[in-house]
């Protein structure tokens, strides 16, 4: 075979082999997306974990003031995450339905309103909840009615 028709073939080869090394590349960048949106959905439901730990076993009002001024903080952030598009797949499949169970919750009990009103501390406080809440008005007030009549329930152990 002539030397430049060797020149050919190598270039041809090269090419499919850099071909299939960048199919390879990108389903390995698939897969670590994959684990990283698993790795962030796991520390999401962590921290959330802890912060409603921390309102629960406060040592008294002043503590539980704060530590509740922390989980809402916390919500208004994952709500700006949601709302921005920010989360991916995982962490956004669960980061929904917990913001909208914990602000019908919020809203179906009568003593978080003045914890709220008190946490506000200019026009732009929680701003990201409220615009999240606003998209899902309907799930939230349905679920904020539910709990209501739960609560009302005699045999409630809540």
């Amino acid at each position: 075979m002539p030397p430049d028709n060797w020149a050919g073939y190598v270039a041809v080869a090269s090419a499919a082999i850099a071909l299939v090394a960048l199919y390879f590349s990108a389903k390995a960048a698939g897969t670590q997306a994959r684990v990283a949106d698993f790795n962030n959905c796991l520390e999401v439901v962590k921290q959330l974990g802890e912060a409603q730990r921390k309102v629960r076993n406060a040592k008294d009002d002043s503590e539980r003031l704060f530590e509740f001024r922390e989980l809402l903080n916390l919500l208004e952030a994952l709500a700006k995450l949601y709302n921005d598009q920010k989360l991916q797949s995982s962490t956004r499949e669960y980061v929904e339905p917990f913001i909208v169970e914990s602000w019908a919750w919020l809203r179906s009990e009568p003593e978080m309103a003045p914890l709220i009103a008190s946490s506000i501390t200019g026009e732009e406080t929680y701003s990201d909840i409220l615009r999240f809440a606003r998209a899902h008005e309907k799930r939230i007030a349905a679920l904020a009615q539910a709990y209501r009549q739960l609560a009302a329930q005699p045999n409630n152990p809540a």
